[in-house]
């Protein structure tokens, strides 16, 4: 029968330095959460297997099951629990791989990480299936920690991050979307999910209720941060520079940040937005949110998420772990360079 392939952790990007004690033991537990996810997956049929060495190679930096490793980490005073704890982080890195698959299917998209999407290669139907048989083994795995305060808290996350989707849907084309409808979005659709690896990973941990809160706090901001620079790469960047296709928003019809600050600024300009956004004039609106510093101002919206995330974990928790987890939030100030 075929299984899944392995081998995968070898081709992945590193977020933390591996030669430090932290980013070697972190590089060590995520080999373990891969082997995790693929015995996971694995089934009798060689077609879902198939596609399911398929969907693994969506794997990049894994965020995700990162923060709840060192979530874990940051507030543990015992490793007896790591077997839980390598579970939660696969729980969450399966249903990020879920949500990815099924966003290939709602923005119709041909490429991701550079290579051809599921639903490209196999068509929607197939995609859909494979994106729900990814959340139903992570709910399988969750139920084997046997903790039921987890299933309950990843119901939650998953209903949440359901309703910021179908929110996003039914505002595509709405110039008139607020920021504030715009933060509640990608905070239900994205952050949800990285607050939910720190607080999972910080209760496993046995973590005080202040030191929970904070981390949950950590990722939630580190989750808009991260949606917000998202949008930006693809306004400013080219497919072959995000290894998915670019200006995606746009030709969905989802407003982000710097096109919403645009007109915030320049409510006279509705009309004429309105007319380019309908015909398809990229260009017009990009250049209307570049020149007006609308960018720039969602790069400094990034970088005070990023501040106040480090100021609020550092205020509850402090070792080399938090250092870590600051220094990692880090990677959103990057600069970015336009290439549309």
């Amino acid at each position: 029968m075929g299984g899944l392939h392995s081998g995968l952790l070898l081709t992945m990007d590193r977020l933390l330095n591996q030669s430090t004690k932290l980013g070697a033991w972190i590089a060590s537990e995520l080999s373990h959460v891969v082997s995790v996810i693929q015995s996971t997956l694995h089934n009798e049929s060689d077609a879902v297997n198939e596609l399911c060495t398929q969907v693994l190679r969506y794997q990049g930096k894994m965020l995700r099951p990162s923060l709840v490793l060192m979530s874990w980490k940051s507030v543990c005073e015992s490793d007896s629990n790591i077997e839980d704890v390598r579970k939660a982080a696969a729980v969450f890195e399966l249903i990020h791989l879920a949500t990815l698959v099924h966003d290939d299917v709602l923005d119709e998209a041909t490429l991701r990480r550079g290579g051809h999407t599921v639903s490209y290669l196999h068509g929607n139907e197939t995609a859909v299936m494979l994106g729900d048989y990814l959340l139903s083994s992570a709910y399988h795995l969750c139920s084997t920690i046997g903790n039921p305060k987890l299933n309950m808290c990843l119901g939650e996350i998953t209903t949440t991050v359901c309703s910021g989707e179908i929110s996003q849907l039914t505002h595509r084309n709405n110039l008139k979307l607020t920021q504030s409808e715009y933060y509640t979005i990608i905070k239900n659709k994205t952050a949800v999910l990285i607050a939910g690896c720190c607080s999972v990973g910080s209760t496993l941990g046995r973590g005080t209720t202040s030191q929970i809160k904070a981390l949950y706090g950590f990722g939630e901001r580190l989750g808009v941060a991260f949606q917000v620079r998202d949008d930006l790469l693809d306004l400013m960047c080219s497919t072959t520079d995000i290894g998915k296709p670019a200006q995606r928003d746009f030709e969905k019809g989802k407003p982000t940040l710097p096109l919403i600050l645009y007109l915030n600024k320049n409510k006279d300009a509705y009309h004429d937005v309105c007319k380019e956004f309908e015909s398809g004039s990229f260009h017009s609106v990009y250049e209307r949110c570049s020149q007006s510093g609308c960018i720039e101002e969602s790069v400094a919206y990034i970088g005070s998420l990023v501040s106040e995330a480090q100021s609020l974990l550092r205020s509850s928790v402090s070792n080399s772990v938090v250092e870590q987890l600051c220094e990692l939030s880090e990677h959103l100030n990057n600069p970015i360079e336009a290439t549309t």
